[in-house]
């Protein structure tokens, strides 16, 4: 079988031959380009995933969880100067709202699906009490809005505080892990990329090499015997065995000398 392989291979012609090695260049180069796509594409997703989700996500937890302080800081304010810093506290609902309907929409898990449920639920609490200590501070009842700041009010500010404290570490911990998916990815893609090059460059040697010799081989062959009948020596033949231009010039060449013997 591999004899016969070989044979085929020195029986096609120079053109042929020239076409399956350029082709075959051509293959391993379409295949390189198309695995180093592939990780391109695979990079892309990583950086993605960093770019687009787990950074936004993570800033947005900690913004949350600096927005709850914010909330409360102002909330302390406003019951200390008999509510003429109530502006402020309402500014700080704002953002923490809006900070958490950032992070509703980018929920990544049950995990933290269920936390945001959470804040949310100790943040409703949080707004209910409130009430009561704006209406005891408008009422000029210090005392009593004093008391539901400091009672009730910081339980449900300490327990939304947890849950927005436990989420932005999730959160970072997710970063962190896209950030090491991507390093990965990275390091992989760059390993791949050197293997498939030598790969390539290992091919494309030894198809030149394979091409070179089914091609120079017997044409030297040729070249000797002609060399050796310019010397006189008219039993020369070219020992060349192969149904391609090459060896048909062979087979004229030892022709023309059986015949030159004859004379």
């Amino acid at each position: 079988e591999h004899r016969s392989l070989e044979r085929r291979a020195r029986d096609l012609s120079v053109g042929h031959k020239l076409f399956y090695a350029f082709a075959t260049l051509t293959l391993v180069f379409g295949l390189a380009v198309a695995c180093l796509l592939l990780a391109i594409d695979q990079l892309g997703d990583a950086n993605s995933r960093i770019v687009d989700e787990a950074g936004p996500r993570a800033v947005a937890a900690a913004d949350l969880r600096f927005a709850a302080a914010g909330v409360r800081a102002a909330q302390d304010a406003y019951v200390l100067d008999d509510g003429s810093s109530r502006a402020t506290f309402d500014q700080a609902l704002v953002r923490f709202d809006r900070t958490l309907d950032e992070l509703r929409v980018s929920t990544h898990g049950p995990v933290e699906e269920a936390l945001i449920n959470r804040i949310a639920t100790s943040y409703q609490a949080f707004r209910d009490t409130d009430r009561l200590i704006w209406d005891a501070t408008r009422s000029m009842q210090r005392t009593v809005a004093r008391n539901l700041s400091s009672g009730p009010e910081r339980l449900v500010f300490e327990s939304l505080s947890e849950d927005a404290s436990l989420l932005a570490d999730l959160a970072e911990q997710d970063r962190d892990a896209a950030i090491a998916d991507f390093e990965r990815t990275s390091s992989n893609t760059f390993r791949m990329g050197i293997a498939l090059g030598l790969t390539a460059i290992g091919l494309m040697i030894g198809a030149t090499l394979i091409i070179t010799r089914l091609i120079r081989d017997p044409l030297r062959r040729v070249q000797d015997a002609a060399e050796r009948a310019a010397d006189g020596d008219l039993d020369a033949e070219a020992q060349v065995n192969g149904d391609d231009e090459t060896g048909r010039l062979a087979a004229a060449f030892n022709r023309m000398l059986s015949t030159l013997r004859l004379r």
